[in-house]
């Protein structure tokens, strides 16, 4: 029965590997956490906010390095080009208004069967020392930072004396 022949499908779903664009958002963004944590300009009393922004700047730069869009798996740089490009282009809002000319069409169904005659080789990512498994972009990864950002000041708070505070309050 001559046809196509259907790809070859892997049990094995690789994970993604730490390159090197990863390794150097980490890198850069690493750089203003560790300042902001340490801040020497900052006076010890505000450790509570050198916390939270450096919290807030970790958890942002884990996302740009290591996130992915689910369906897709693009990163945040090409989801950020891809916006752009969509709110640049002209849009049409009448049926049947010529203003913008086609977009040039693809092979069609039939031309892409056609071609199908080798089996499809499934993309398999090189086996490296570290593997990660992406974080999903979308809005609930801000509120998620947010709210990790949120914690680790209050919890550097009570550690700094906010019990003590809290106890005042409770003994008046």
């Amino acid at each position: 029965m001559p046809g196509p022949v259907p790809p070859r499908i892997n049990d094995y779903k690789p994970l993604f590997v730490v390159g090197y664009r990863e390794g150097i958002i980490l890198v850069i963004g690493g750089i203003p956490t560790l300042i902001c944590l340490l801040a020497p300009w900052l006076p010890n009393s505000l450790v509570v906010i050198r916390i939270f922004l450096a919290v807030l700047l970790a958890g942002f730069t884990l996302v740009w390095a290591l996130g992915r869009d689910r369906n897709s798996q693009a990163t945040l740089e090409m989801r950020l080009l891809n916006w752009i490009e969509h709110n640049t282009q002209p849009k049409i809002y009448q049926r049947g208004h010529d203003a913008v000319p086609d977009r040039a069409q693809g092979p069609s169904f039939w031309e892409k069967l056609r071609n199908m005659s080798k089996p499809v080789e499934a993309d398999v990512a090189p086996r490296a020392a570290i593997t990660y498994r992406p974080i999903d972009i979308s809005d609930m990864v801000i509120l998620q930072i947010f709210s990790y950002a949120i914690l680790a000041s209050m919890i550097a708070w009570l550690a700094t004396g906010g019990v003590q505070e809290v106890m005042r309050i409770f003994q008046r």
